[in-house]
């Protein structure tokens, strides 16, 4: 950890004194990042390298110490050789932000209960998830959200398995689950729109003409008008849902949503 922080903290402190403005982002520009490389001594290609390496590693060094303990106080399947008593995870919870962790310290033992597959994916995803959930003005609410969302999908084989293996899915979700009971009501009554989150195309609003369109398609494959009914329905509701994602991860402004 003291060698990533000096290091990060050198190539931060480079970054500010190129145009002497206080920045925590790296440019963009192939020509700015070579020119930091030589203040450091290196090319452009290896300090990248260098950099992802190191936050990488940082970041797991912060599951490991603080996330993966918790798993292990609650859980009959040791995670990891750190234990804690389950007083002191309950202070680390409410550390976290959690205000009510004896209940959040129960949402993780129902999650990672057993030594299924799904455990098992869980006890993998949890550590990571459980940062995220903290980063979200409700971390409570999000892992009981997770929970509750997790439950309804729990026979779903994606599911799972696309958290897993697509991290950026995976913090999408639980920074929807500690944002926003809006979009989580909408998910627990459609969950399979979780598959949206993995992409931008499909959180892309539709236009009135395609809604229109896909609307009548749905309708004419009923004969019966309560059928029809339903189907557009359905899709209306997809695509507040819809909606309401690329809203709360940010992906398009006031007036888009707002049109949308």
């Amino acid at each position: 950890m003291a060698k990533a922080y000096r290091f990060q903290r050198v190539l931060e402190h480079r970054v500010q004194l190129r145009r002497l403005r206080r920045t925590h982002l790296l440019p963009e520009e192939d020509s700015a990042r070579e020119q930091i490389a030589r203040s450091m001594r290196t090319d452009a290609d290896h300090l990248i390298r260098h950099w992802r390496k190191s936050t990488r590693r940082v970041r797991e060094l912060q599951q490991r110490i603080f996330f993966s303990p918790l798993l292990d106080a609650v859980s009959a399947v040791p995670v990891d050789g750190l234990k804690l008593t389950t007083e002191a995870a309950q202070e680390r919870m409410h550390a976290l932000g959690f205000q009510d962790p004896r209940s959040a310290l129960g949402h993780i033992r129902a999650l990672t209960k057993g030594t299924g597959r799904a455990a098992a994916i869980q006890r993998q995803l949890l550590p990571a998830m459980l940062g995220w959930f903290a980063e979200g003005p409700n971390p409570d609410f999000g892992l009981l959200a997770f929970r509750q969302l997790s439950e309804v999908l729990g026979d779903a084989s994606w599911y799972l398995r696309a958290l897993r293996d697509d991290a950026n899915m995976a913090h999408r979700l639980a920074r929807i689950c500690s944002s926003s009971r809006y979009v989580v009501d909408l998910l627990g009554r459609a969950p399979d729109m979780i598959r949206m989150i993995g992409s931008n195309d499909e959180l892309r609003p539709r236009s009135a003409a395609e809604l229109g369109a896909a609307m009548a398609r749905a309708a004419a494959r009923h004969d019966d008008i309560d059928a029809a009914i339903a189907s557009v329905r359905a899709l209306r509701r997809a695509e507040l849902c819809r909606i309401a994602l690329t809203d709360v991860l940010g992906l398009a402004d006031l007036t888009v949503v707002g049109r949308a």
